[in-house]
């Protein structure tokens, strides 16, 4: 394999698993060879390409495994994750994405990122529903929008999802209903 790929591989793997360089390189190599290892520049080991793929929680093979030849753009988190990430990993990945768009104030993608771990099922259900009320709220205020059928609907369901997981929000739930009966 291509040391310069390799790199690559090892890099998206420690980024995906939220690492530093220093928390890979751990005791046994330098942040600085591993830098080395990441950009391509040095190859690594076997002894080393087998401690780094321990550290990352991957098997060794899969930082070795030939690319597919034929590769498509994911749509989603769960389609881009490596094969070796776990569900658990991939919701919480999912998690971050859908609290940023809240946090850049992007809550329609918010919601369709994170509507989807909304049920009982989901590792991240109690997040996921806490954020996806906050972004109807959000979406409801009348000063974003002027439709009152939109913003009606926004407020129903900013009190629904206001009622869901140990993040329930009495005062959202409020807040939401306040917005509805407004426009009523």
């Amino acid at each position: 394999m291509d040391k310069v790929e390799l790199g690559k591989r090892i890099r998206e793997a420690r980024l995906f698993r939220k690492m530093t360089q220093s928390e890979l390189a751990g005791d046994a190599i330098t942040r600085n060879m591993l830098s080395l290892i990441e950009s391509g520049t040095a190859s690594p080991s076997v002894k080393t390409l087998q401690y780094l793929a321990e550290r990352l929680g991957v098997p060794y093979e899969h930082l070795l495994a030939p690319k597919e030849e034929k590769e498509e753009i994911a749509d989603t988190v769960e389609e881009a994750a490596p094969k070796w990430a776990t569900p658990v990993e991939v919701q919480y990945n999912e998690l971050l994405t859908g609290k940023e768009l809240y946090r850049t104030k992007h809550y329609e993608e918010a919601i369709e990122h994170l509507k989807k771990y909304t049920d009982k099922q989901s590792k991240i259900y109690d997040e996921a529903c806490a954020i996806v009320a906050k972004s109807y709220y959000e979406l409801a205020k009348p000063k974003v929008r002027t439709e009152k059928a939109a913003n009606v609907e926004y407020a129903k369901s900013a009190a629904d999802y206001a009622t869901k997981g140990i993040y329930a929000n009495k005062n959202l739930r409020a807040e939401a209903l306040f917005i509805i009966q407004d426009y009523i």
